[in-house]
C-alpha cells in the first residue's frame, strides 16, 4: 500500500495470516518468511517489523523476536562466494 494515511512510511506491507485459532508456531515463522521475502524482492532498504507484536500461543516476545531475526536471516542468504 502506498500513501497510507496517518503513516509516515512510504510503503505499507500487509500480510495475510490465515485462521486466527490455527495461528501458531509455524504460521509465526511462515508469516516473517513471507514479509522478508516480499520486501527483499522489491528492493526494500530498511523496514519495521512488527509481527513480533503478534501473539503466538504459548510463546513469548523473546522467541517471536529470536525467530523473527532466524527465520529473516535464513530467507535473506545468498550463497554466492563461488561466483
Amino acid at each position: 500500500l502506498h500513501n497510507v494515511a496517518g503513516v509516515q512510511a512510504a510503503r505499507v506491507l500487509l500480510v495475510g495470516l490465515g485462521d486466527e485459532n490455527k495461528f501458531a508456531e509455524p504460521q509465526y515463522r511462515t508469516a516473517v518468511a513471507t514479509a522478508v521475502k516480499q520486501l527483499n524482492s522489491q528492493g526494500g532498504q530498511d523496514a519495521a517489523l512488527f509481527l513480533v507484536d503478534l501473539k503466538v500461543k504459548k510463546r513469548d516476545v523473546v522467541w517471536r523476536t529470536r525467530q523473527a531475526v532466524l527465520v529473516a536471516h535464513e530467507v535473506s542468504y545468498r550463497f554466492d562466494q563461488l561466483k
